[in-house]
């Protein structure tokens, strides 16, 4: 029996719950890099303001070859969180129909280990 992890409405939030596992250690191993660049200048004692921040963070983008967006974009916060919660509710139905508890697994084991006792 593996352990089945249940969507809540709570994790609509955060996009990177919905992310592929490849998509998962790309972003680890771009925010590793951004942070040992952050390191590199506090060890340097390089005092770096939002402007700097912003403008490196572009550069390391750039530099991996990643998408640096240009705004933030059309769709405000409070409209992706609605859609979300829309989605959610139809994927809800779907994955309440599809779950089986851990008590309905053992019910489930339990009677196919009585059936093969009683042959």
């Amino acid at each position: 029996m593996g352990k089945i992890h249940l969507t809540e409405k709570s994790d609509i939030e955060i996009a990177k719950n919905y992310l592929k596992e490849d998509e998962i250690k790309g972003l680890e191993r771009l925010t590793i890099t951004f942070l040992d660049y952050a390191e590199d200048m506090a060890y340097e004692n390089k005092v770096m303001t939002m402007n700097d921040w912003i403008h490196a963070t572009d550069e390391l983008l750039t530099f991996r070859k990643k998408q640096v967006l240009e705004c933030s974009g059309k769709i405000s916060h409070n409209q992706a969180m609605q859609k979300a919660s829309e989605e959610y509710s139809k994927f809800r139905i779907r994955q309440d129909e599809e779950y089986i508890s851990s008590m309905d697994e053992l019910l489930g084991q339990y009677l196919i280990e009585n059936q093969k006792k009683k042959k």
